[in-house]
């Protein structure tokens, strides 16, 4: 049987207006796909799309693509298929400690359970770099969480994007502000510059996190250093050091009703936790985790 290129990176290829674009969407250099291009090229022996100013499909390249739409509509039939009266199958989904709720909410569950009725999923709650680890362990299929544990061996797409907040308690900022740390409450109610809490001590992820490096990197630009007192990846326990007034807190959680913690939207710097599926790159997937993972990218 002759050799045929995949056409999956073609598909995604021509969603966007330059290769830059394409290949940052997937998680591949500009390079690379450059060299997939070609080589389609050459197999085809056509120019597929035209480079400048933008991405056009030549007429060769339209018709590709509209082949590669029925060749992939013909593989999820055949997916669909087969599974119906297939085996019993399973994914083991890790899913990060933050916005847990809101993550599970935007998950496609209804929409691949009628194509795989038989197929479970197991949700895992924990904290990132646990995920991360479970994965590599081969005790976990995907996870939902941030990239900073990310590597080689791994690819994700992006999923879903949380604001920020300065999280501090009422006591804390009448320490620091005094009578009128109320009339600087309201104001922040808007969005708070992270500069009007250079004075108190500060409740942050590790140094190697996204957020902590960008937080540093604007409290050097502006001639001071963030006082951190106190490293944690753990929602829960950050809203209880700062129930103690041990600090104050940047998180996408926000406090649980009820709470006395107050909470202000981070203005300056724009920071917020973006929260990718990830999975291991060179595994080889069954045809029901190849349905998920694209489902993902599309939910």
């Amino acid at each position: 049987m002759p050799y045929r290129p995949s056409l999956d990176y073609f598909l995604e290829l021509t969603k966007w207006p330059s290769i830059s674009r394409a290949a940052e969407e997937l998680h591949i250099t500009q390079q690379s796909l450059s060299i997939y291009l070609k080589r389609l090229e050459n197999y085809y022996g056509a120019t597929l799309v035209e480079r400048q100013p933008s991405l056009r499909l030549t007429e060769e390249g339209a018709a590709l693509r509209d082949a590669a739409e029925k060749i992939a509509r013909i593989y999820e039939e055949l997916d669909q298929t087969l599974q119906k009266n297939g085996q019993p199958g399973l994914i083991r989904l890790g899913c990060m400690r933050v916005q847990t709720d809101e993550l599970l909410q935007a998950l496609p569950f209804q929409a691949f359970r009628s194509r795989f009725p038989h197929v479970q999923i197991e949700i895992m709650e924990e904290h990132t770099p646990i995920l991360a680890q479970k994965l590599r362990d081969g005790q976990l299929d995907f996870y939902l969480g941030i990239r900073d544990f990310c590597t080689a061996e791994t690819e994700y797409h992006f999923f879903r994007e949380f604001p920020v907040y300065v999280l501090a308690a009422p006591s804390l900022l009448e320490k620091y502000f005094g009578i009128h740390w109320k009339e600087r409450a309201e104001s922040w109610k808007e969005g708070i510059r992270l500069e009007e809490m250079r004075e108190i001590p500060a409740i942050f992820p590790p140094d190697h996190s996204r957020m902590r490096r960008t937080a540093d990197q604007y409290a050097r630009e502006r001639g001071y250093e963030l006082q951190v007192t106190f490293e944690s990846f753990s929602s829960p326990l950050t809203l209880q050091m700062v129930g103690q007034d041990a600090g104050f807190a940047l998180s996408s959680q926000l406090p649980p009703p009820g709470s006395p913690i107050l909470a202000f939207p981070l203005a300056d710097p724009r920071i917020t936790r973006k929260v990718y599926c990830v999975r291991e790159k060179h595994r080889q997937f069954s045809a029901y985790m190849e349905a998920f993972w694209k489902m993902m990218r599309k939910a």
